[in-house]
């Protein structure tokens, strides 16, 4: 939760009823669901065995003016969008961070949630055993 990732800074805004200040910057990310996750887990594990590389997706990313607007819908989150740089990226500024590679299908994996679906269960979770906005 004190980690500096968008979605932790959104989780915060949102429990804390502060305001979450972003950048203006276009970004899509594939966030994955702990249901999903494990979907792919037991198709890898259900497989014959193998050596192969897969990448973890859901049924489609999603960007950050998408899950803004959903988070201020679903929970209230007041957010303010700025020019100015308000955190540090370590690694970069990357607009699309998700793969394209689909080759757990090959396993049987088919995930059930977009990203979008994903964050909004998660948020309400976090928000419930936190005590925050429900």
């Amino acid at each position: 939760m004190s980690a500096r990732f968008l979605i932790s800074d959104m989780l915060r805004a949102i429990r804390d009823r502060s305001v979450l200040l972003t950048k203006s910057d276009y970004m899509v990310r594939d966030y994955l669901h702990p249901a999903d996750f494990y979907r792919l887990v037991q198709a890898l594990l259900s497989a014959p065995l193998t050596n192969d590389a897969v990448d973890c997706y859901t049924l489609a990313p999603v960007d950050k003016s998408q899950l803004l607007t959903a988070l201020h819908e679903a929970f209230g989150l007041r957010y303010e969008v700025t020019q100015a740089a308000v955190s540090i990226n370590a690694t970069g500024s990357k607009a699309h961070y998700y793969s394209r590679n689909r080759r757990a299908a090959q396993f049987a994996y088919q995930p059930q949630l977009t990203s979008l679906e994903g964050v909004l269960m998660e948020m309400r979770a976090a928000l419930d055993m936190s005590g925050g906005v429900a």
